[in-house]
């Protein structure tokens, strides 16, 4: 794997969360809490429990969607928690979007990098991708070149 783009998944159905928001959906007063409080999620080992976060604020009607984006990360953490979570970066694109960069330590030398973008939208933010990939000096050279 050799950047987020390969393992890119973007929930792009819930962009029309922007035109028409889900049912039951909850907004995202403040991304970066909602952000972290989400991966700390991961070092329990329960992929079940973050999802159900992004349920949360997507509401019921994004189910499929949010379990088929989030199965290939599951696949990768392969049953393992976090050792720990670690937020690399914070990026504001305007006023419109947030976008954070997480290292997820699994031991020895395993890292999977989590990217997560929330759009704002007349109820609040709302994630709008989850992106995931474990490599590591792609993650590292892509943050420094900034």
């Amino acid at each position: 794997m050799t950047d987020f783009a390969r393992h890119f998944i973007a929930l792009a159905l819930l962009l029309a969360t922007v035109a028409q928001p889900a049912v039951a959906a909850e907004p995202v007063d403040d991304p970066k809490d909602w952000a972290n409080d989400a991966m700390a999620l991961l070092t329990t080992g329960t992929v079940k429990a973050f999802q159900a976060r992004f349920m949360e604020n997507l509401g019921s009607d994004m189910e499929a969607e949010v379990t088929a984006a989030i199965a290939p990360f599951a696949i990768a953490l392969g049953g393992r928690k976090a050792v720990y979570v670690d937020l690399l970066e914070q990026e504001r694109l305007g006023k419109s979007f947030e976008r954070f960069t997480y290292a997820v330590y699994l031991g020895a030398r395993d890292f999977l990098f989590v990217r997560l973008t929330f759009a704002k939208l007349d109820i609040g933010f709302s994630p709008i991708t989850f992106e995931f990939d474990d490599d590591v000096s792609g993650i590292i050279d892509g943050l420094v070149a900034r």
